[in-house]
């Protein structure tokens, strides 16, 4: 199995990648917030400040786009005889507990993609036979 990240278009996605730009604790944030709006600032009208403020906001969606580093969901592919795959799209939040997100993937897989493509018996360690589930 193989997964690869594709940007979905949409409100979400610039969220999901701007809070990955504030950095751990957003500190980056925190940072931006200081830079301007302080008594350095105090002058500006609170309408500029704000604007400055979501400008540089935006700004670290459009650094994430440069560095090619913008994060998305997933779609979820096998290769077989030197073809892929395309099984299924998978979100990062995949039900409750982030710890099963495999596992919800997997099931989804399993109850949805044997029929189609036989070879994932075998890539998956699925018994054929196996008619329980």
């Amino acid at each position: 199995m193989w997964k690869k990240h594709y940007l979905v278009g949409g409100l979400e996605s610039l969220v999901t990648n701007i809070q990955l730009g504030f950095g751990s604790k957003r500190k980056i944030l925190k940072r931006i917030i200081a830079e301007h709006w302080n008594p350095g600032t105090a002058h500006l009208p609170l309408k500029i400040q704000a604007q400055n403020i979501s400008n540089a906001v935006c700004n670290l969606f459009a650094e994430r786009a440069y560095n090619q580093s913008l994060t998305g969901e997933w779609i979820v592919y096998a290769q077989h005889e030197g073809q892929n795959y395309y099984l299924c799209l998978a979100l990062h939040k995949e039900g409750d507990d982030p710890k099963k997100v495999n596992d919800i993937i997997f099931d989804r897989i399993k109850h949805g993609c044997l029929y189609e493509f036989p070879f994932l018996y075998l890539q998956l360690g699925i018994d054929q036979n196996d008619t329980t589930d």
